[in-house]
């Protein structure tokens, strides 16, 4: 799994008001990969909703998301 993939995934991921925070990938193997994911939104998915999307990289074997929601008012800024 290379940066453009992960780097479509995020793209793909951001379609509605959720942000990555944090992202880590580590290689188990050969072609085996296992990545810890935090997301923050106004309306969350379930963590297997996101885990759902990364599902067509087989080369994922192991994956926890951390979901977060957004206290923040929406488009208001920090």
């Amino acid at each position: 799994m290379g940066d453009p993939e992960v780097s479509a995934w995020m793209l793909e991921t951001r379609g509605g008001d959720t942000l990555i925070t944090d992202l880590h990938i580590w290689q188990l193997g050969v072609n085996k990969f296992a990545a810890i994911i935090s997301v923050v939104a106004h309306q969350p998915k379930s963590p297997g909703a996101y885990k759902q999307s990364l599902a067509e990289h087989e080369e994922l074997v192991y994956v926890t998301v951390e979901v977060e929601r957004c206290e923040m008012a929406e488009g208001a800024h920090a």
